[in-house]
C-alpha cells in the first residue's frame, strides 16, 4: 500500500521536530519548493508557477499577462485552520496584486478549513502588467505571520542541483545571494563553502562569505574574508557599494575608501554613498579630506542627518 505523502511529511516532522519561531516564519523569504512550516503545524509548499500573455483584451489596463500558482497546504498539527484564498494570499512583482477568479474556472475561489493530518491543494490566479517582469514573491498572510516564497523556477532547480554538485560561480553566487538576502545564513554557507574552495579569489563569493560570518556576529572570520577581496577587480557599481558598507560595519575603513574614492572622483556617488566615503575618511583620521566632501554636500543642499552628525563630530 502506497503511503500518502503528507502522512510521510507529517510523521517526519514530528520526529524531526523542526518547527521554527513565528519571527522566523514571518521574517524569512522561503523558495518554491520548500516546505514551509508554521510553529502551528501548517505547512506550506509552492509547487507551480506558470506565466502566460493573458488573451482576453486588455480591459483598459494595458496589456497584461496571467499567473497561475498551484501550493500544498498539510496540516501536522492539531489545530483546524481556516483559509480564505482570495484574502490571504497576494503576489508582489514591481507592484502588489490581489488573486483574481480566473476565466477557465480553476482558481481556488471559496474560504475553506485544513483539518488535522490532511492535505489541501490551492490554485491562485492574477492578472499583472506584462511590463512588470520581477521575480515574483507570493505573501500568505496566517494568524499574526506573513510569509514570503520567492517564486523562481530557475532558482529552485539550481538549489536542487546543489545538493549533489558544486555549482559555477555566478550559480552559487545568485543563489548563495538569495540565502543571505533571507537571513538563511546556514544555507548559503553550504553553498559557498565548495564554491570558494574551487574560486579561491573570487570577490563576490569572498564578500558573500562576509556577509554569513558578519550574520553569526563572527566579525574576524568576516574580516578575513574581506582582506581577501582585491579592490582593483571590482568591476560593478553594485558591488562597489555592497563591499564599501560591509567594510565599514566591520571597521575596515581603508577598503571602504578603496573601492568608493574611484566613483567620487567621476561625481558617481550618491550623497549617502560620499557621506559613507567621508564616514570612513573620518575614522581613518583623515579630517580634512571628510570635511571638504562633507561641506561639498552641504553647498549642494543634501539634507541628512548623518552628514550634520559626521560633521559636528569632525568639528569637535
Amino acid at each position: 500500500m502506497k503511503i500518502p505523502r503528507f502522512f510521510i511529511l507529517f510523521l517526519l516532522l514530528l520526529l524531526t521536530n523542526m518547527a521554527i519561531s513565528d519571527i522566523a516564519f514571518a521574517q524569512a523569504t522561503f523558495m518554491m519548493g520548500e516546505d514551509v512550516l508554521h510553529p502551528s503545524g501548517l505547512v506550506l509548499t509552492v509547487n507551480e508557477i506558470r506565466r502566460n500573455n493573458f488573451a482576453g483584451g486588455l480591459g483598459g489596463k494595458g496589456k497584461q499577462d496571467e499567473v497561475r500558482l498551484n501550493l500544498t497546504m498539510v496540516n501536522t498539527g492539531v489545530k483546524t485552520h481556516r483559509v480564505d484564498p482570495q484574502k490571504d494570499f497576494f503576489l508582489e512583482l514591481a507592484g502588489s496584486y490581489e488573486p483574481q477568479h480566473d476565466p477557465e474556472g480553476k482558481a481556488t475561489r471559496l474560504a475553506f478549513n485544513v483539518y488535522p493530518s490532511t492535505q489541501s491543494r490551492v490554485n491562485l490566479y492574477f492578472k499583472v502588467p506584462a511590463e512588470d517582469t520581477h521575480d515574483p514573491i507570493l505573501f500568505f498572510k496566517f494568524d499574526d505571520s506573513e510569509v514570503k516564497v520567492y517564486c523562481s523556477p530557475e532558482l529552485e532547480a539550481l538549489a536542487k542541483r546543489s545538493e549533489s554538485q558544486t555549482l559555477s560561480v555566478a550559480e552559487a553566487y545568485r543563489l548563495s545571494q538569495f540565502y543571505v538576502d533571507s537571513g538563511r545564513y546556514s544555507a548559503a554557507k553550504a553553498i559557498l563553502e565548495p564554491a570558494l574552495q574551487l574560486y579561491p579569489g573570487d570577490n563576490q563569493l569572498l564578500m558573500l562569505m562576509a556577509a554569513v560570518h558578519q550574520g553569526y556576529y563572527d566579525n574576524q572570520s568576516a574580516i578575513e574574508c574581506l582582506e581577501r577581496v582585491n579592490p582593483a577587480q571590482i568591476t560593478t557599481f553594485k558591488d562597489a557599494i555592497s563591499l564599501a558598507k560591509t567594510a565599514m560595519d566591520l571597521g575596515h575603513y581603508h577598503l571602504a575608501t578603496a573601492v568608493l574614492e574611484p566613483y567620487e572622483l567621476i561625481n558617481k556617488l550618491e550623497p549617502e554613498n560620499s557621506i559613507l566615503l567621508a564616514r570612513a575618511y573620518y575614522y581613518q583620521g583623515n579630517l580634512d579630506r571628510a570635511e571638504r566632501l562633507l561641506n561639498r554636500l552641504m553647498g549642494e543642499s543634501v539634507q541628512d542627518r548623518m552628514l550634520y552628525f559626521t560633521l559636528g563630530n569632525i568639528k569637535d
